[in-house]
């Protein structure tokens, strides 16, 4: 019982302290996105540099159904549409299963790229529903593409675990 009371005082004790520490760290914070904001309000009121536009050709691929092992390998291809370079500054998957690779090098106005989407199934059988969240200079600053299919299990007895109901038996 000594233990637990114990343990319980020296829980609230650490969430005190560090709630006091993250406290101190927002305030900081707080004043940080203001000089920020006013960089950019700098920025807004010269409007000599417009946004780059990126227009993909689709932002969902279903791969249909695989059977678990394979990768899946799409490119999605997008054009500048804007009047600035676009530079994509991330693209950031949901899982590792999921890995995009594209070019650093900015895209001029009117050219066009591609975002390589390739996709482990090992270990992954059942739906899938991926997203790659790609990050740019362009306004909204953020556009999600959709990587979507099925993975038939190597095991007959758990190809459609997302099936399945109720409790698990031991």
């Amino acid at each position: 019982m000594k233990k637990v009371v114990l343990s319980v005082m020296l829980a609230t004790c650490f969430s005190f302290f560090s709630c006091e520490k993250n406290s101190k760290n927002q305030e900081n914070g707080n004043s940080q996105p203001n000089t920020t904001a006013t960089n950019t309000q700098n920025t807004n009121n010269s409007q000599e540099q417009p946004k780059a536009s990126i227009k993909f050709e689709v932002t969902e691929y279903n791969f249909g159904e695989i059977n678990e092992g394979e990768k899946v390998k799409y490119a999605f291809k997008f054009t500048n549409d804007g009047k600035n370079p676009l530079i994509i500054q991330d693209a950031k998957p949901s899982c590792g299963c999921t890995v995009p690779t594209y070019s650093k090098e900015p895209v001029a106005p009117g050219g066009s790229g591609e975002i390589i989407a390739e996709f482990d199934s090992n270990g992954r059988p059942g739906e899938v529903n991926k997203t790659i969240t790609i990050t740019a200079n362009t306004e909204p600053t953020t556009t999600v593409l959709y990587l979507k299919g099925k993975v038939k299990g190597k095991n007959p007895q758990m190809q459609d675990l997302s099936q399945m109901k109720g409790p698990v038996k031991q």
